[in-house]
C-alpha cells in the first residue's frame, strides 16, 4: 500500500513517497524517493554539499542534528534545474538573457531576470516599459529590443521572437 504525506507551508510542498518498508513497516523504515522543494531551497541543499560523494540526505540530516544512518538505497541523482525564465505576452525569455537597443546612437543594455527586465538597477515588467525608460516616451517595446539568449550569439528582435511564439500557439 503506497502512502502519501505532504507537509509545509503555501510556499513549499513537499510530498513524500514511500517506495519501501523494512522489517516493522513503518515510518521509520520507509525510502523515500522524492521531496518537492523550491529553487532557492534546493540551492541551499546543493551548496552545503562538501564533496560530490556528500548526498543531499547527508545534508539534510547535519541540519536536522540527526545521526548518520545506514547507507541510503535512494539513487544518487542530481535534479535537474528548474528553467530559469520570466514570460511577458505568451513569450518566455531565459534568465540572463540581454536586451540591446540603439537609441539617437547610443546602445543600451538590458538584462532578463526572473522578475522582469533589468535596465539601469530597476525591474520592468513590460517590454515597453523597459524601452519608456530608456526613450522617455511611448514606444512599442516588442520593436525597439533585440535580444540574445544565453548560449547564442545571434541578436534577433523580440517582436520575431514574439511572432514565433505566436505562430505555435495557434
Amino acid at each position: 500500500m503506497e502512502h502519501h504525506t505532504t507537509i509545509g507551508t503555501n510556499d513549499i510542498l513537499p510530498s513524500f513517497s514511500p517506495i519501501e518498508s523494512r522489517k516493522r513497516g513503518d515510518a521509520t523504515n520507509m525510502t523515500y524517493t522524492q521531496i518537492d522543494v523550491d529553487f532557492d531551497v534546493w540551492k541551499a541543499i546543493t551548496t552545503r554539499r562538501t564533496s560530490p560523494e556528500m548526498t543531499e540526505n547527508s545534508v539534510l540530516r547535519s541540519l536536522l542534528g540527526l545521526r548518520e544512518g545506514r547507507k541510503s538505497e535512494v539513487p544518487k541523482v542530481m535534479p535537474e534545474a528548474p528553467a530559469r525564465v520570466w514570460e511577458t505576452k505568451g513569450v518566455q525569455f531565459s534568465v540572463a538573457s540581454e536586451f540591446r537597443a540603439t537609441y539617437k546612437g547610443v546602445e543600451y543594455r538590458a538584462t532578463i531576470t526572473e522578475a522582469g527586465i533589468e535596465y539601469d538597477g530597476a525591474i520592468y515588467k513590460s517590454v515597453s516599459g523597459a524601452a519608456h525608460a530608456v526613450t522617455g516616451t511611448q514606444v512599442n517595446g516588442w520593436r525597439f529590443w533585440e535580444c540574445r539568449r544565453p548560449g547564442q550569439t545571434k541578436w534577433i528582435l523580440i517582436d520575431e521572437v514574439f511572432k514565433k511564439a505566436h505562430k505555435r500557439a495557434s
